[in-house]
């Protein structure tokens, strides 16, 4: 029975540290690679932060690269 694969879009040979420093090798490897394998509703949305439910209390945790959070 053959496995359902889902396609991915990823032209680069390997990965590379470039991918893991936030810019477009990161979203190359996100969109055309981790998305596809591992998406779903919640990660279709490509979001920068999630919101969680932790012990009945709604949190909010944000990805930030520089400033200040006020």
């Amino acid at each position: 029975m053959p496995e359902n694969k889902p396609k991915t879009r990823f032209p680069d040979k390997q990965i590379e540290m470039a991918h893991g420093a936030g810019g477009k090798a990161s979203r190359r490897l996100i969109e055309g690679f981790i998305a596809p394998v591992l998406g779903g509703p919640l990660l279709d949305s490509l979001g920068d932060a999630a919101l969680l439910d932790i012990c009945g209390a709604r949190r909010l945790f944000l990805s930030r690269t520089t400033g200040e959070l006020k």
